[in-house]
């Protein structure tokens, strides 16, 4: 997943920056923002259905489709009725938008904190996948 994650980053990059010229944001930036962002959704899709099995798919896509809508992409985060920019900077959409945001209009003054965030999702829902498959693969016989 994390070589998926990174080729969906770096071709969402080329395309938004680079051919579309949508982004002003620096490419490598960008690429890893996209990069995290497309990781950060993968493994938390991937660790909710590893633990809640069957429902971890639709609370996969509750989680993501909350996140979407309350990103703030298309009114501004600060345009949000409050408990909408309360759940949305820890989404990973929100902390993307955020970051993205911050990178081209902004110099990257704040995006350290919504960088952290993706980078926490992705690696900690990768983390908690891999012990969690650790853990099972010990208990069988």
């Amino acid at each position: 997943m994390a070589g998926v994650s990174l080729t969906t980053g770096v071709l969402a990059a080329v395309l938004a920056g680079l051919v579309l010229g949508a982004v002003p944001a620096p490419f490598l930036l960008l690429a890893l923002t996209l990069t995290l962002l497309s990781a950060a959704a993968a493994f938390a899709a991937k660790l909710l259905g590893t633990w809640f099995g069957p429902v971890g798919v639709p609370a996969a896509t509750l989680l993501l489709t909350v996140g979407n809508s309350t990103s703030g992409a298309t009114v501004g985060a600060n345009l949000l009725p409050s408990a909408a920019r309360t759940v949305s900077a820890p989404l990973p959409s929100g902390a993307a938008v955020r970051a993205i945001t911050d990178l081209g209009y902004f110099g990257g003054a704040h995006a350290a904190i919504p960088l952290l965030t993706l980078a926490l999702w992705a690696v900690g829902s990768a983390a908690l996948i891999t012990g969690d498959t650790r853990r099972r693969a010990a208990r069988t016989p």
